[in-house]
């Protein structure tokens, strides 16, 4: 006698169901979420930050950073550029693994990027010219990189008001990447909707694509009046104050002399 088991599931419950459709838009939408979601998570992650230890006043290491960019702009000698490499190597030697990679990532993709982009101009000058712009724009990257991976954010703002920059300036900064943010939590917000609610492939991509640029311009315009509104409403002028900092002139000289050597150099090379 055949033992009938209610508890069993029909067959047509257990049997496992292949027949259904994947498409690359998907895998698309999902790829973007995922780089979306790391880039937000690197700019609210200030864990990221590496502080090293020698280091100056938030003044004295933007100066550091403005004045290597100048001199990588006018120097036209191969050696004095390989000695602001090597400065910047033994800089490196501090950094944790984890955080060389994140380094390294940065540098080379920033570096092909700008290369890439101002390229054509100085194409037509011969491959000499073009190999000092690539020495060049990766020696500015990655002096840019470094100070962003060991200054956090607010340090950059008193650097900037230290050295008596125009509060304009400072306000756009601070907002921009303030607010930069929010614009994309809802750039990830909008392409998971889109994820959870896409069942078929999608005909016209452009249209979709278009439509959520769209709704996050919307979006960034009640941003902007919101914030002007909160602004006004806590009597904001437009001016910063001044953070008072303890200065250590032996920090200051450490993180300097490395800049002023090479302007020395510079100058009495050229002579």
């Amino acid at each position: 006698m055949k033992n009938n088991n209610s508890n069993d599931l029909p067959y047509w419950i257990i049997k496992p169901c292949n027949n259904y459709n994947t498409y690359g838009r998907r895998s698309l939408w999902k790829h973007n979420r995922i780089h979306i979601k790391n880039l937000l998570r690197s700019l609210a992650n200030p864990t990221s930050i590496h502080y090293v230890r020698w280091r100056g006043t938030p003044a004295i290491n933007l100066m550091q950073l403005l004045i290597t960019i100048l001199l990588t702009v006018l120097i036209h000698n191969v050696i004095l550029l390989w000695i602001i490499y090597i400065i910047l190597f033994f800089k490196l030697l501090w950094f944790k693994p984890q955080q060389l990679r994140q380094f390294v990532h940065s540098w080379i993709i920033s570096s092909i990027i700008s290369i890439l982009v101002v390229l054509p101009s100085y194409w037509l000058n011969g491959y000499v010219t073009m190999i000092y712009f690539t020495i060049k724009t990766s020696l500015i990257m990655a002096n840019a990189q470094y100070y962003r991976l060991t200054t956090p954010f607010q340090e950059l703002l008193i650097g900037l008001k230290s050295l008596h920059f125009p509060d304009i300036f400072i306000m756009i900064i601070a907002i921009s990447l303030t607010y930069l943010r929010m614009l994309g939590e809802n750039l990830f917000l909008n392409l998971e909707a889109l994820e959870l609610r896409t069942v078929a492939k999608n005909n016209h991509p452009y249209q979709l694509i278009g439509a959520i640029f769209g709704s996050l311009y919307l979006k960034s315009c009640e941003y902007a009046i919101e914030l002007y509104t909160a602004m006004e409403a806590r009597g904001f002028n437009g001016h910063y104050k001044s953070t008072k900092i303890k200065h250590n002139k032996t920090k200051d000289l450490v993180t300097l002399s490395p800049v002023v050597i090479i302007l020395l150099l510079f100058v009495l090379w050229r002579n």
